[in-house]
């Protein structure tokens, strides 16, 4: 493990690394952790989809790998059980922080069919790519072990 190591994240054996490398190399593994979040994300039964460049499942998962050297931590995805999931995931999630705007360094969730697009027709938010279930999410600071866990208990 790196010599300060990253609370619980896997242990890598990089050899001597120089100090001025570790900010790199830190970066590269909460996107790995949270790649792999995004993973279970997908995988759970309450889930429909999951929007983010990285997933190979993302419509533009290839343009996404050829202009971007990392991912961010935006995505979107949609819940089964539509409004109600998408209002309650929201309310119950912890750590992560309910927000209209996607802006800050703390982790932050939005349910736009109950929020920012709440005055929209139907039709209006299928236009927009919204569903009911829809949630928004903006990935900060914290832990990313901390984050994944707190979006999977909330489900």
């Amino acid at each position: 493990m790196l010599e300060g190591g990253f609370k619980n994240e896997p242990a890598l054996f990089f050899g001597k690394l120089p100090a001025n490398a570790v900010p790199l190399v830190k970066p590269l593994l909460r996107l790995l952790i949270l790649l792999s979040g995004l993973l279970a994300l997908e995988a759970h039964a309450a889930v429909n989809w999951v929007r983010h460049p990285g997933l190979e499942s993302h419509p533009q998962h290839e343009l996404g790998r050829r202009q971007y050297r990392m991912h961010g931590g935006v995505l979107s995805f949609d819940l089964v059980g539509g409004l109600d999931a998408g209002a309650n995931f929201v309310k119950s999630v912890q750590l992560c922080r309910p927000a209209t705007s996607m802006g800050g360094p703390e982790s932050l969730v939005t349910h736009p069919a109950s929020t920012t697009h709440a005055g929209m027709t139907p039709e209006e938010l299928a236009e927009s790519g919204i569903t009911p279930g829809t949630v928004r999410m903006s990935c900060g600071l914290e832990h990313t072990d901390d984050v994944v866990a707190d979006v999977l208990r909330a489900l």
